[in-house]
């Protein structure tokens, strides 16, 4: 069997969750530190598969992964800085829309909170990702659902196009 295909090779599947995470993050680090595009908070050693694909936006290998692990949609990020944040929030924060539509496609919670009350959206319109603030609204995501630490909510950080969206759709 092969799993994960980075620019063009092939891998192995890997037997234990560990050797997977270490070999992904290898990979992901790689593929990070050659792309002068890449933005972005940087992988956390540690970090598991689904939350690194997500955050990388490695749609075709993130697919593959949830195929063979679908329990991971919604899996809550346990590093010491993960936050609780779930594979969406990687995704929505990154602004990458085909990875958000495939997570929502599988079943993911678009209004699911990490450790500080912030939702996907809120990360979306944060970092002013105004085509995924439109997946997320057209999805039920909930504007009204704010970050616990300061009370702000999605529009309160939103800028743009997306304060314009997140505005016409109202508080939830």
């Amino acid at each position: 069997h092969v799993l994960l295909t980075f620019d063009g090779t092939k891998h192995a599947v890997v037997t234990t969750n560990e050797q997977r995470s270490r070999r992904v993050n290898t990979m992901l680090c790689s593929i990070s530190r050659r792309s002068a595009a890449y933005r972005g908070p940087q992988l956390q050693p540690g970090m598991s598969d689904v939350h690194a694909l997500a955050q990388s936006g490695n749609l075709g290998p993130l697919c593959q992964l949830l195929d063979l692990e679908p329990s991971v949609l919604d899996a809550p990020d346990g590093t010491p800085f993960g936050q609780g944040n779930r594979p969406l929030h990687y995704a929505a924060y990154e602004g990458h829309s085909g990875v958000v539509e495939e997570l929502i496609a599988r079943g993911c919670d678009v209004n699911a909170r990490n450790e500080l009350g912030a939702t996907p959206l809120f990360f979306a319109a944060q970092q002013e990702r105004d085509a995924v603030v439109e997946l997320l609204l057209a999805s039920s995501a909930d504007p009204s659902f704010g970050e616990t630490t300061h009370g702000f909510l999605p529009v309160d950080v939103a800028t743009g196009g997306c304060k314009t969206q997140l505005l016409a759709a109202g508080p939830g």
